[in-house]
């Protein structure tokens, strides 16, 4: 994992706690959004759009549908922004 991906899902992490409330999670590139974070899909709709506001990148509808787990949505954000972000 490259250092930008390392800052991005430090980041993640914490948009994660913020949004489940549990500041005890346990987020590789593994984990399952939904499963493991015990997400439904509303709350991965709100999650993208928090995302979005944190990363400064608008994410289409049809990219959520791979956001599978937190490796796919790093490297989402880091091939969509640049390495200031």
């Amino acid at each position: 994992m490259s250092e930008k991906e390392e800052r991005i899902l430090g980041q993640l992490k914490q948009l994660f706690a913020e949004q489940t409330g549990n500041n005890n999670l346990q987020v590789t590139e593994d984990t399952a959004l939904l499963s493991d974070l015990g997400m439904n899909s509303l709350e991965l709709v709100q999650l993208v759009c928090v995302i979005e506001d944190t990363f400064d990148v608008e994410i289409p509808d049809r990219e959520i549908r791979h956001f599978k787990t937190v490796g796919n949505v790093v490297r989402w954000i880091d091939s969509h922004t640049s390495d200031e972000n």
